[in-house]
């Protein structure tokens, strides 16, 4: 099971990046309502925490990088699609950057307040 205590400090946002979060988040929510934000970022939180093999993790690259960059979380994003385009002797280094990334959104979702844990 994953608390919001299993995360450390360092792996918090900064201030740009939550406002930047934030907003899309807003958006979304004046679209879909307060439920759909929720929806999302609860769906996200499981797909993220359930992370396989580095094959599983390239067959899901796609649409997690256009998920985590549609919730506002750019640098998730940019992990996302490193993984997909990395060479098969890059793939470790890229999905380690994915797993931190994936983590440091898991926890925003928890301190969120979306899922008290997930596990």
């Amino acid at each position: 099971m994953i608390t919001a205590r299993a995360f450390r400090p360092h792996m918090e946002f900064d201030i740009e990046a939550r406002a930047g979060i934030e907003a899309r988040l807003d958006d979304i929510q004046r679209v879909g309502g307060c439920k759909s934000v929720r929806y999302l970022l609860s769906r996200l939180a499981e797909q993220l925490i359930e992370l396989g093999t580095y094959t599983e993790m390239r067959e899901q690259a796609h649409r997690l990088t256009g998920l985590t960059g549609l919730l506002g979380f750019k640098d998730a994003s940019r992990a996302w699609l490193c993984l997909s385009e990395s060479s098969d002797e890059k793939v470790i280094q890229a999905a380690e950057c994915v797993r931190h990334q994936s983590r440091r959104v898991v926890a925003y979702i928890i301190q969120r307040g979306v899922r008290d844990k997930i596990a």
